[in-house]
């Protein structure tokens, strides 16, 4: 009741009776990192999703706003340890190796980045325009570095990333890779690129 309330309310009060009143709930101490985050104030959120983490460490999504809150207080390693532990309670889910990989990008690190990303998209499709997306703007338009970022292994991924460039308009890039599809509908492939150029 304490933690609803204190989540509705945005009260800290309400929060530390709610960690008051169950010490060992997980979600006392997670409501009470929300509020503090919605105040702008991540070092006690840190300091909340820390316990509820050692309460209930299996929790990929504790161990993600852990690593968000880290990040916030400017702890790149601190974040990307909790990160590695989001994967390794939930190694097949996408979420945890897309929050992984873009931490990753934002540390620098695009390769590693990319690993993840590729991971992410491959467990959820729905992942795979912004992992194009990101590939196209850090390699700031170019082909080759995007389809190395990419890691592109088949026709699938290669008329995914044909169909992102012919809604940019990039009609010279398309006409360059359109060779490359194997499959039997390539001509189909052809006229839908056509009509998403025009």
């Amino acid at each position: 009741m304490f933690a609803r309330y204190a989540l509705a309310t945005d009260s800290i009060p309400a929060a530390d009776a709610a960690v008051k009143f169950g010490p060992s709930d997980p979600e006392a101490h997670r409501a009470r990192a929300t509020v503090f985050n919605r105040l702008q104030q991540p070092d006690e959120a840190a300091q909340s999703l820390e316990r509820a983490t050692a309460l209930r460490y299996r929790d990929d999504y504790l161990w993600i706003e852990l690593g968000i809150t880290r990040e916030e207080l400017g702890d790149t390693e601190g974040a990307l340890a909790a990160l590695d532990q989001a994967v390794r309670w939930a190694p097949y889910y996408a979420h945890t190796h897309w929050q992984r990989g873009n931490l990753l990008l934002r540390m620098g690190q695009a390769n590693d980045a990319f690993t993840e990303l590729r991971t992410a998209a491959a467990a959820n499709p729905r992942y795979a325009p912004n992992l194009i997306d990101l590939a196209w703007g850090i390699s700031r338009n170019d082909l080759e570095t995007t389809k190395a970022l990419l890691n592109i292994k088949n026709d699938d991924e290669r008329l995914a990333l044909l169909r992102y460039l012919a809604k940019k308009g990039k009609g010279k890039e398309v006409h360059d890779e359109v060779h490359l599809l194997n499959d039997p509908r390539a001509v189909e492939y052809v006229n839908e690129l056509a009509e998403l150029l025009f």
